[in-house]
């Protein structure tokens, strides 16, 4: 359905009269270039849907993993384990769900809750790569109002953790 309304969208067609979805509109943008891949290259709207979930799956994967190489996880086998059960979650979570937004949420936080376990280890972390994933994650958190708890949350424990409330004042957290 959000194929097809994205779709509609795209068309040019007006929330309510030619589609509803329940929290628009930035599940339609998410949904753009999934809808524009099918368009270009003559695909269906699931084999454009299944590509455009598996890059997002990867590019979650890969800031994930990158971000545990700086030294969150000092044991290589551990982080591959963490890994697996990411892949793991990841797939299952495909299988029954999608493209649903609590899907595209998990993926799109992750790396935030890495990046906040760097920050509270006091890894060095570039002000591009916190940007990149405040971005990642603000559109994760936006899917939903009730996104922005898991968000509140974090928060609170960075400033419980750092027994400053200004530790909460970081790049990514502007970004988001």
């Amino acid at each position: 359905w959000l194929m097809h309304a994205t779709q509609r969208f795209l068309a040019g067609g007006k929330y309510y009269y030619d589609f509803f979805e329940t929290n628009p509109p930035l599940i339609l943008y998410i949904y753009t270039p999934a809808v524009l891949a099918a368009h270009l290259f003559h695909i269906s709207f699931m084999l454009a849907l299944r590509t455009y979930m598996t890059i997002i799956t990867i590019g979650s994967l890969l800031v994930t993993n990158y971000l545990l190489q700086q030294g969150i996880i000092r044991s290589e086998r551990l982080r591959y384990i963490l890994l697996l059960t990411l892949v793991f979650t990841y797939i299952l979570m495909s299988t029954s769900a999608l493209s649903e937004r609590d899907q595209l949420a998990t993926m799109l936080i992750i790396p935030y809750i890495f990046l906040v376990t760097a920050r509270l280890r006091a890894l060095s972390v570039t002000p591009l790569e916190a940007i990149f994933i405040g971005l990642l994650s603000a559109i994760g958190f936006a899917l939903k109002p009730f996104f922005f708890i898991p968000l509140m949350l974090v928060e609170s424990y960075v400033w419980y953790r750092k027994k400053n409330m200004l530790a909460c004042l970081r790049i990514e957290t502007f970004t988001i």
